[in-house]
């Protein structure tokens, strides 16, 4: 579906995503994506988690995080 559960599927698909432009999907699929800013849903149980997942990868790609 939509929704990751996963704080290490959502940093994989961030770290691939960074690292190609190209942001894979669940159909295995990977789409081009250009974009400035990345959303974690807030009402996950894991949504702390994914965003504290998410982030670590963003700066180990050589992108900021503000």
């Amino acid at each position: 579906g939509a929704l990751i559960a996963d704080p290490e599927e959502a940093a994989g698909r961030i770290r691939a995503w960074t690292a190609t432009g190209r942001l894979p999907v669940a159909s295995g699929k990977l789409w081009l994506v250009e974009a400035e800013t990345v959303c974690v849903y807030g009402d996950s149980p894991q949504s702390v988690s994914i965003a504290r997942a998410v982030r670590a990868v963003i700066p180990a790609a050589g992108q900021n995080v503000p």
